[in-house]
């Protein structure tokens, strides 16, 4: 019965066993995380007794809590939890645990970011030491796993380094005193680490670039040429304004060709998202071949997943190298849709449905719950109308510029022929 929570009619039926003969004595136990020790109800002839369950130093220790029914279950509970806040730390209390810890909770909630954090702290958690106790870490340790990468002019993932550290070890002090746990884990931290390392305020600040009109067209003319799939996702990125994961992420089932829509159960903000696309964005999706495990946008070789953002940051990187332009990233290309978009008339507000920015008021944030289709379909036609009118632009601008340059050619060889 260790896989189930210990209930007064589980002990009452161990009980009666026990009177009978059937056994000199039962153990019923909550479940719990590995190392987080465990409740343990054991049940003799005549004598019911709480005990806190955990191994020290490589030995099973045993706290006595009480007697039931003296002591509830709830009661136990309870006391299992503050017992276990002046122990000593298991060896199993290692920061390897405490971040895989947090990142399965993460995977637990749903959250999109889950991954990259993964990531990140595997990276992080082995420059520290994965094997280490995580209450033995110090400020001293954070700062020198970080230097290094700020030190080489990543300054942005130096700042995700340490926002990801503060958030783990966060979780780990909240962890110790979650009264929804049947069995919290002690992670044996008395004060986060991280809090003590600055941050980096101007790692990341507020973006301005983003591209004009004859950029976009040319770089969707670029991204038409492409045959690799980042070329496809940079080209969706600019169309849709959509998140750069959030598009490398997606998955066969969130096409539906025929209503033309893209769809995502969970995004960013934790809510839905319900988008129509432009007709050149529904070709693109139409024409990707999804994998065996069904993303549209595998990672090259063996490693098996979705594409990483990076692929779609060198695919960039080099075409704005290419172009001689400056250098742009993702989340530029979603500012461009957000400012161009506002350029072909489409209001801030339907700029905010189509990119899923939630709305700050009290109505939409706890009440209105409808998808706003038609509005953002009607939003969409106009979006698609105006990029087709700078496709005809830059293409009829072109034509005047060859044509000038094919007689200023003829002029120059006739002077040469005179």
């Amino acid at each position: 019965m260790a896989g189930k929570m210990i209930t007064d009619a589980a002990i009452a039926a161990e009980r009666r066993r026990v009177e009978k003969g059937e056994k000199t004595e039962a153990r019923l136990t909550d479940p719990g995380p590995r190392g987080a020790g465990r409740l343990l109800c054991m049940i003799r002839p005549g004598l019911v007794e709480w005990y806190a369950q955990r191994t020290v130093d490589g030995r099973r220790r045993m706290q006595k809590l009480g007697t039931y029914p003296a002591v509830s279950i709830a009661e136990a509970r309870r006391k299992f939890g503050a017992a276990g806040s002046d122990r000593p730390v298991e060896k199993t209390a290692t920061l390897g645990a405490m971040l895989d810890g947090y990142v399965d909770s993460l995977r637990a909630a749903g959250k999109p970011s889950a991954e990259q954090v993964a990531r990140i702290l595997e990276l992080a958690g082995g420059k520290i030491g994965r094997s280490r106790l995580a209450r033995d870490i110090t400020p001293a340790d954070i700062s020198a796993a970080i230097r290094p990468i700020y030190e080489r002019g990543a300054r942005v993932q130096a700042d995700k380094h340490r926002m990801y550290l503060g958030a783990a070890f966060r979780w780990g002090m909240q962890a110790t005193h979650d009264y929804r746990a049947a069995a919290p884990m002690d992670w044996g931290i008395k004060a986060n680490p991280v809090e003590a390392v600055p941050r980096d305020t101007n790692a990341e600040g507020v973006g301005t670039r983003y591209l004009d009109e004859a950029e976009l067209v040319q770089l969707l003319t670029w991204a038409r040429t492409g045959r690799s799939r980042s070329h496809k996702a940079v080209a969706l990125l600019a169309l849709s304004g959509q998140r750069v994961r959030e598009i490398v992420e997606l998955r066969a089932e969130q096409w539906k060709s025929k209503e033309r829509l893209l769809w995502w159960p969970r995004t960013k903000n934790g809510l839905p998202h319900l988008v129509p696309v432009c007709e050149e964005a529904a070709a693109i999706l139409d024409s990707l071949r999804p994998d065996a495990s069904g993303w549209l946008f595998p990672a090259l070789g063996k490693r098996g997943g979705p594409m990483r953002d990076a692929a779609v940051l060198k695919a960039v990187k080099t075409y704005a190298k290419w172009q001689g332009m400056p250098s742009f990233t993702g989340r530029d290309l979603r500012r461009t849709w957000k400012t161009l978009a506002g350029k072909a008339g489409l209001t801030k507000t339907e700029r905010d449905w189509l990119q899923n920015h939630v709305q700050g008021d009290v109505s939409s944030r706890h009440y209105d719950r409808f998808d706003y289709l038609p509005e953002k379909r009607a939003a969409v036609a106009k979006w698609e109308g105006w990029l087709q009118e700078q496709v005809r632009q830059h293409r009829a601008k072109k034509r005047t510029q060859q044509v000038v340059q094919a007689k200023q050619h003829a002029g120059g060889e006739q002077v040469g022929a005179v």
